[in-house]
């Protein structure tokens, strides 16, 4: 691995993040070894993402030897450190019996986690569209959570929409499988309910923009014809006033 001159300021800084972004890359271009060094170096900077995705390849085997002991021990400091990726890979591990017989209870224990971090940081479940595919599932009907279709729906949308702004704005093309499996999900019979009240409120929402807009256009046409009749009385005031010629 050849450093350049912003990979030597990113080392001198200790910004981790810059390597993360790098491996990313190099992943995408089908360099998943190369990628594998960068989120290793990013890991050693503290960078949480990195330890998520230096434990993917551990996991997969992709830029890797296949390890999962070590895969799930750096899945555990990613999560400790706030990685909703991570966190994401050991709900599903855990459910699917990947450390052994599935674990349910587990994999609930580390949904009810990520929720506890996007409620305290919500602009990264905009970042993090599988987690909110999966807590979402969690709590539609079947799930291993509460039942909250509502919540469901939200965390839905939230997904939608990155996986959106993904493909549109950084042309990850990949995801729009992803896409179209949460539009289906939002599109679920389960939702009929919801769907109806939410576009019977957006439809009352719109009337009350309506009438606010009609009001307001009438308080406008009153302020007209109050300053109107104010110039006239002075006009005739300033008339009534003027002495008659000669006078």
């Amino acid at each position: 691995m050849v450093f350049s001159g912003a990979d030597q300021v990113a080392l001198s800084r200790g910004d981790g993040y810059h390597f993360c972004f790098k491996g990313v890359s190099a992943d995408l271009h089908g360099n998943p070894t190369e990628a594998t060094e960068y989120y290793r170096l990013g890991a050693i900077l503290g960078d949480r993402d990195c330890f998520s995705n230096l434990a993917v390849s551990y996991d997969t085997g992709r830029g890797a030897q296949k390890n999962p002991a070590l895969a799930l021990a750096y899945f555990q400091i990613a999560a400790q450190n706030g990685s909703l990726d991570a966190i994401t890979m050991l709900a599903r591990n855990y459910r699917n019996g990947e450390y052994g017989e599935p674990d349910p209870e587990t994999a609930a224990y580390y949904l009810r986690w990520g929720e506890k971090i996007g409620k305290r940081h919500p602009e990264r479940l905009k970042m993090c569209q599988h987690f909110c595919e999966d807590l979402a599932k969690a709590k539609m009907p079947g799930g291993i959570l509460t039942e909250d279709l509502f919540e469901a729906y939200r965390l839905l949308e939230i997904a939608a929409e990155s996986y959106t702004d993904q493909i549109e704005n950084n042309g990850y093309h990949y995801l729009q499988e992803d896409l179209e499996r949460v539009e289906k999900l939002l599109d679920s019979a389960v939702f009929d309910e919801l769907r109806g009240r939410k576009r019977e409120a957006s439809s009352e929402d719109e009337e009350a923009e309506r009438i606010e807009d009609l009001l307001a256009d009438d308080e406008d046409d009153d302020d007209d014809a109050f300053l109107g009749t104010a110039d006239s009385s002075l006009l005739r005031g300033q008339k009534d006033e003027t002495p008659p010629d000669g006078g």
